[in-house]
């Protein structure tokens, strides 16, 4: 049998722009133009940038390899560059780069190594030394607010999902080990995992439900932490809370703490009334979680509480193609 096959090449590049808005963040904008297909070679390659309220701005150009030196190893690195100016006294800049190899173990695990560098960069605003929480007032005078960070850590990452978009069943989950003490400022080990379950609870109405469980640990290797080694969590994971609105405080200044714990349970269904074209869905949720201990140097009069916070509420989910 003589099997002619007649092939067209779909395009293989992308132009995107994203938008949002949240009551912490403010509005957010994105450009971003990607190529899977670069050179012809199925390399991988993204370029994007992004600008937010307060003088937010971020860069980030991403490289991928999937078959580095002719094995399935998937290599590449990430250079990046954020910076923001808050309210709280002082200006944040970050830069730095990261090199990475994933290989496939089984055909749902996979493990990844990687190194990240980055430089951060504190500057005092006004009168920051009376209004900011004395471990952030040592990252401004310090160094010039100069600080390195240089870390390896090595990540187990498990998928089962029947659909990266909209899943209704399988597992995803991660494990992630962390240290830093390569040069630099920052001297830690870190651990953190964080796994997602999806069920369809009925397929007449299309509902789905998923459980989330996280939680992560991280211990000094020399003397103390920096304030930016420690955990901070809040809106991101507790739904309704501000950004880094949990864990421990210096007056009204979060210093994130060493051990956290979360969990979340969803609900998500079809809009009623509404075309499934439209990409519209109600989600109903519960999150409860906690974050404290404290390794930072100078943090007297610290407010650490391990008490449990949740919420729960509504919300509407569009997959939308803007």
């Amino acid at each position: 049998v003589v099997i002619v096959v007649d092939v067209e090449d779909q395009a293989t590049g992308s132009f995107g722009i994203g938008a949002g808005y949240s009551q912490n963040d403010g509005a957010l904008l994105e450009a971003s133009i990607e190529e899977k297909n670069f050179l012809g070679r199925g390399q991988y390659i993204r370029i994007a940038a992004g600008a937010g309220q307060d003088d937010a701005r971020s860069y980030n150009l991403s490289f991928t390899e999937p078959y580095f030196l002719g094995y399935r190893l998937a290599a590449g690195f990430d250079l990046f560059k954020s910076q923001s100016s808050s309210e709280d006294y002082y200006d944040y800049d970050e830069q730095g780069f990261a090199l990475r190899v994933t290989a496939p173990i089984t055909e749902n695990l996979a493990t990844t190594f990687k190194y990240t560098y980055k430089q951060i960069k504190y500057d005092g605003e006004g009168d920051y030394q009376a209004n900011l929480a004395q471990p952030y007032v040592d990252l401004i005078d310090q160094n010039n607010g100069k600080w390195v960070q240089s870390s390896i850590s090595n990540t187990l990452a498990y998928n089962t999902l029947d659909d990266r978009n909209m899943p209704r069943d399988g597992w995803q989950a991660a494990l992630t080990n962390e240290f830093a003490g390569l040069g630099g400022d920052s001297e830690y080990y870190k651990i953190y995992a964080k796994a997602r379950y999806y069920h369809t609870l009925s397929d007449e109405y299309d509902i789905i439900g998923s459980l989330t469980g996280q939680a992560g640990y991280v211990v000094p290797t020399g003397d103390n932490l920096l304030v930016f080694d420690q955990f901070k969590i809040g809106g991101r994971v507790i739904r309704g809370f501000e950004n880094d609105g949990i864990g421990p405080r210096i007056g009204d200044d979060s210093i994130g703490g060493t051990t956290y714990f979360a969990a979340s349970a969803e609900v998500t269904a079809p809009m009623p009334g509404v075309p499934e074209d439209f990409g519209l869905r109600l989600a109903g949720f519960v999150d409860a979680g906690t974050l404290y201990g404290n390794k930072v140097a100078n943090s007297s009069g610290v407010q650490d509480d391990s008490s449990i916070r949740a919420s729960a509420g509504i919300g509407i989910m569009w997959a939308s193609p803007f």
